[in-house]
């Protein structure tokens, strides 16, 4: 068997021709040694460049660079050129605001209506001039208010009046005399006497803010009075129903209920009053002034109504 030089075709020995390619078959050497078979050599195709190393390539993308740097610049111009517009009229209105304000004040000979008048000639609309006084005085000498402000009737037919004091919503009733004055549950004045200031009702107001810090000290007094404090169960805040909270200064009331056991294991709920005297609120800071637990109490009860 022979092999064909130019395809490698394995022939027959008598064969004259390759039986693959038809090439001439080379006659058997003497020492009856084959041609050896000459893999074919194939072109080797030449890598191309990248795209991005390709000169149009180049061209085009410092193309884009220019036209997004040229819109940019344009927009940033624009914008300057509307800042500095809305500068200089911002000027001219501020210069023109300057202008009217000093002739007006120029022109304004006649001093402002006073707001006491303007309070009693709208309240002796409703009442009697002598009534619409005293009610004034009352407000204003005896309870401690300074802005006034008549807000209407309450209701047609009634004898009550909204009033708003010092951002306070204030309810007058009088017809032929001042009977009461109160906003809320806070009375101030009620048959001829005064029975809350404004300074007291500065020392009574609680924000929530210092609702949430009392409670947080009332339960930890309740808590180290308690024959197991890790029972305890309180209320979930200072909202709930059976939680009651009054203040006169830094004297503060905080009544409520707790779920805790006691000596005997049980657990059982008990009503509960403290009362407590804020050195530091921040630092939540106190001294105790009275506790009851169920029917256990410490300390001196402090009246809050004396």
């Amino acid at each position: 068997m022979r092999y064909c030089a130019n395809c490698g075709q394995l022939n027959e020995d008598s064969s004259k021709f390759c039986t693959a390619c038809g090439t001439p078959m080379y006659p058997a050497s003497i020492n009856n040694i084959q041609p050896q078979f000459q893999q074919p050599i194939y072109p080797i195709k030449p890598q191309s460049k990248p795209i991005y190393k390709k000169p149009w390539f180049i061209i085009l993308c410092a193309v884009w660079v220019l036209f997004i740097l040229f819109i940019l610049s344009t927009v940033r111009i624009k914008d300057t050129e509307s800042d500095s517009a809305m500068n200089v009229a911002a000027s001219s209105a501020v210069l023109s605001e300057t202008t009217t304000t000093a002739t007006t004040t120029e022109e304004v000979t006649e001093p402002p209506t006073e707001a006491p008048k303007d309070f009693l000639g709208e309240l002796s609309t409703v009442l009697e001039p002598a009534v619409a006084e005293k009610a004034y005085r009352i407000l204003t000498n005896d309870i401690g208010f300074e802005d006034l402000e008549y807000d209407g009737v309450v209701s047609e037919g009634l004898t009550n009046y909204r009033i708003i004091a010092d951002d306070y919503n204030v309810i007058l009733t009088a017809s032929d005399d001042v009977y009461r004055i109160f906003s809320g549950d806070c009375v101030f004045y009620e048959n001829g006497t005064v029975t809350l200031t404004k300074s007291q009702l500065k020392e009574r107001e609680i924000s929530s803010s210092d609702a949430n810090k009392y409670y947080t000290i009332a339960k930890e007094i309740v808590s180290q009075n308690l024959n197991n404090p890790k029972s305890a169960e309180f209320p979930s805040s200072v909202t709930k129903d059976g939680v009651g909270m009054e203040r006169r200064g830094d004297l503060v009331a905080v009544s409520g209920w707790v779920y805790a056991e006691n000596g005997f294991g049980a657990t059982i709920q008990n009503d509960w009053l403290v009362q407590f005297t804020v050195t530091d609120l921040d630092s939540y800071a106190y001294n105790i002034e009275y506790i009851q637990i169920g029917s256990d109490s410490v300390g001196q009860y402090i009246d809050f109504a004396e």
